[in-house]
C-alpha cells in the first residue's frame, strides 16, 4: 500500500471513531467547514466579476459572508452577475447554514424532551422514597400514596423493566381506586430504567436525601437467587458514602434476614442505616391462616394497611389511659415500651386533644364464646403454604385445641370433590394461587379450579376463600361461590406503603401477624372478630353517648383487655374515624360483628 493511500485510510479511520465519538460536534463541524469554503470560493468569483470590491477580503467581508448573514444585503447589489451570485450564496446559506442550525436545534429539543420524559440524568429530589427492582407488588404500592393528602409523595423507581411497561401498569393501578385525578397533587412518580447494581444509576436517584429506601426482589426467580440479587443491591448501597437511612427489604426466606444482619454488622457502611428485612410470604401466610377462622378478617386488614381511612401510628411516651382520657381523635391499640400505637385517621390526628370528660357506659361483655371451627382443605402449593401451616400450629398451641387440616394438589380436586360430598359437617377450602410460574398464567390454577367447584362440590356448608396474586383476576372471580378473595400482592403492597412512610410501624405489623402467646392461651396483639349478638347483652340496638364512650366502655368492662376499632355490617367495614368524642349516638346493631384488639 502507497503512502497516499495509508494516509487515506487512517484519515478515513480517524474521521470514522470521531463520527462516532462526536457525531453532533462532526456534522456542525463539516456544516461551517462547507459554508466556509463556499463563502470563500464565492468572495473570489465576486472580486472577479465585479470592479468595486478592491480585493478577495473585501469580496469576503463586504460581499459573500455579508448575503449569507444579511439576506437583505442582496437587494443592494447593483451588478446583475453579482446578484445572482449573491441569491445564489444566499439560497447556499439557507439551506446549508441555516438548515443545519434548526435541524440541530430540533434534534436537541427532541434529544431534551426524550431523557426527562425517561428521567435520565441526576434528580434533585427531597424526602422522597426510592425504590428499587419492580415486581407486581410495585403497581399497588405506589396507588395506595394515592391517599396520602397531608404531603406529597415524590417517588423514584430504578428498575431494568421496560418505562413503559412499568407506567402502564403503575397508572392502571392508581385507576383501578379511582385516583388518577389526584397524582398531579399528591403524587410524583419517576420510574428509571436501568440496572440497580450500577453505582451510577444509584447516584442519579438522590439516594442521600431520599426518606426511605425499599429494595424489592424478583418475583420470576427462585426464592434463594432472588434473596442473592437483594444481598448484592445491599452491598451496592454500602459503597455509596449516603447519611442515615431507613431501608426496607423484601425477602423470600426467614434465613435470609440472619444474612442481612451478619451483613450490617459486617460492612462499615451499612451499620448506621436501619435496614428492616421483611420476609412477606411469612406475613401473608399469617394472614391467610387468620382468614381462614375469621372470613372476613382480610377486609379488615386491607382498611388498617391502607392509607384510606384510619390506621396504625406510634405515639412516643405515653399510655393507654393517657390516650383514651385526652386524644380526641386517637385509640390505643397496642403498647411498645414507653410508646403507644394509635388507630386515628393518619399522623397528624393522633395527638389532637379535648379536655371533655367521658363516661364509661353501663355494659356486660361475654368473652368466653367459643368459635367452632369447620375442617380446612388447603388446595396449592407456594411459598406461603409453610407459613399458613406453622400458623395453625401456633393456633393450636394458643387454644388447646386440634384443628381438622388437609392438604390437596389441584390434580387431586376430583377425587377431592368425591370425598367432600361423602360427608355433611362444614368445611372451608383454601386455594393457593402458584406464585413461581409465569407471569402471564398467574391465578390461571385458580380460575380452573373454582369452575371445577361450581360444577362438582354443590355442598351446602362449604365456603371457598380463594389466594390471588394479580389484583386485575379479582373481578373476573366475583360470580363464583367463594367467601373472601384475599389479593396476596396488594395486602404486601398496602403494608408495604406503611413501612415506607412510617418505618416505626413495622414493629406493630410484625406483632399484629403473628400468632403467639404472651402466656398461656392468651394471644394479646391481635384482631378479633366477635358477634355483637353473642358478646354484648340486648336488648338491641344498643346506643352510645359517642364513639369514645363505646370504647371506653369496652376496654374498662373486659379488664383492660379489649379495644374496639369498629364494626362490620354486612359487607361494609364501619371503622372508627374522625372525632371520637363528639356527641353523636355511636349505634351497635344485633347482627353486627364487633372488630377489636386484643391488647
Amino acid at each position: 500500500m502507497s503512502k497516499a493511500n495509508k494516509r487515506a485510510s487512517k484519515t478515513r479511520s480517524l474521521l470514522n471513531v470521531q463520527t462516532h465519538k462526536h457525531p453532533k460536534l462532526f456534522v456542525i463541524g463539516t456544516m461551517l467547514a462547507i459554508n466556509v469554503i463556499i463563502v470563500t470560493l464565492a468572495a473570489v468569483v465576486a472580486w472577479l466579476i465585479d470592479e468595486s470590491f478592491t480585493s478577495v477580503l473585501d469580496a469576503f467581508v463586504n460581499g459573500s459572508m455579508k448575503w449569507l448573514l444579511t439576506p437583505n444585503a442582496v437587494l443592494g447589489v447593483e451588478n446583475p452577475a453579482t446578484f445572482a451570485l449573491a441569491v445564489f450564496v444566499l439560497i447556499v446559506g439557507l439551506v446549508l447554514f441555516s438548515g443545519m442550525i434548526i435541524g440541530l436545534a430540533t434534534n436537541m429539543i427532541k434529544d431534551f424532551l426524550f431523557k426527562k420524559e425517561a428521567h435520565e440524568g441526576v434528580l434533585r429530589l427531597q424526602n422522597h422514597i426510592v425504590v428499587l427492582n419492580y415486581n407486581n407488588k410495585v403497581p399497588e404500592f405506589i396507588a395506595d400514596l394515592v391517599h396520602v393528602k397531608s404531603r406529597a409523595v415524590n417517588v423514584v423507581i430504578l428498575t431494568p423493566t421496560a418505562q413503559a411497561y412499568a407506567e402502564k401498569h403503575l397508572l392502571e393501578a392508581i385507576k383501578r381506586l379511582g385516583g388518577a385525578h389526584q397524582t398531579l397533587n399528591h403524587l410524583n412518580i419517576f420510574v428509571k430504567t436501568g440496572d440497580v447494581l450500577l453505582e451510577q444509576n444509584l447516584n442519579e436517584l438522590a439516594i442521600e436525601h431520599a426518606q426511605t429506601l425499599v429494595v424489592m426482589s424478583d418475583d420470576e426467580k427462585t426464592p434463594a437467587a432472588a434473596d442473592l440479587e437483594v444481598l448484592k443491591v445491599l452491598l451496592t448501597l454500602g459503597n455509596l458514602n449516603i447519611p442515615d437511612t431507613n431501608m426496607v427489604v423484601e425477602i423470600k426466606t426467614s434465613a435470609t434476614k440472619e444474612k442481612i444482619n451478619t451483613l450490617k454488622a459486617t460492612v462499615e457502611r451499612l451499620r448506621k442505616h436501619h435496614i428492616e428485612p421483611v420476609c412477606f410470604d411469612r406475613r401473608l401466610g399469617q394472614m391467610m391462616a387468620q382468614a381462614v377462622i375469621h372470613p372476613a378478617i382480610e377486609d379488615v386488614y386491607l382498611s388498617l394497611f391502607s392509607f384510606e381511612g384510619s390506621e396504625a401510628y406510634r405515639c412516643h411516651n405515653t399510655n393507654f389511659e393517657t390516650i383514651l382520657k385526652h386524644h380526641s381523635h386517637a385509640i390505643p391499640v397496642m403498647r411498645e415500651g414507653e410508646d403507644v400505637y394509635v388507630y386515628t385517621d393518619s399522623n397528624a390526628t393522633k395527638d389532637l386533644r379535648s379536655d371533655e370528660v367521658i363516661d364509661i357506659p353501663q355494659m356486660t361483655l361475654n368473652l368466653d364464646t367459643q368459635q367452632v371451627l369447620p375442617r380446612i382443605i388447603l388446595v396449592g402449593e407456594n411459598r406461603k403454604l409453610p407459613y399458613v401451616l406453622e400458623a395453625f400450629k401456633a393456633f393450636e398451641a394458643l387454644h388447646q385445641t386440634t384443628l381438622s387440616i388437609d392438604t390437596w394438589s389441584f390434580e387431586q380436586l376430583p377425587e377431592l370433590c368425591k370425598d367432600l360430598m361423602q360427608e355433611d359437617d362444614p368445611i372451608t377450602l383454601l386455594l393457593l394461587s402458584k406464585d413461581d410460574g409465569p407471569s402471564d398464567l398467574v391465578d390461571a390454577q385458580i380460575i380452573h379450579a373454582l369452575i371445577h367447584l361450581e360444577v362438582h362440590l354443590p355442598h351446602p356448608n362449604k365456603q371457598v376463600i380463594v389466594e390471588l396474586l394479580d389484583p386485575r383476576n379479582d373481578r373476573l372471580v366475583k360470580e363464583f361461590t367463594i367467601e373472601n378473595t384475599i389479593i396476596s400482592n396488594k395486602l404486601v403492597a398496602l403494608m408495604l406503603s406503611k413501612i415506607a412512610l412510617f418505618p416505626e410501624t413495622i414493629r406493630f405489623y410484625d406483632r399484629l401477624l403473628t400468632i403467639e402467646p404472651s402466656m398461656s392461651t392468651r394471644d394479646d396483639d391481635a384482631l378479633e372478630l366477635m358477634p355483637a349478638s353473642k358478646v354484648l347483652e340486648g336488648p338491641f340496638p344498643r346506643h352510645f353517648t359517642s364513639a369514645k364512650a363505646w370504647v371506653k366502655g369496652c376496654y374498662h368492662h373486659s379488664q383492660n383487655s379489649r379495644v374496639p376499632i369498629g364494626l362490620l355490617r354486612g359487607d361494609h367495614l364501619l371503622s372508627l374515624s374522625g372525632n371520637l368524642q363528639a356527641s353523636e349516638p355511636y349505634i351497635i346493631e344485633q347482627d353486627d360483628w364487633i372488630v377489636w384488639f386484643k391488647v
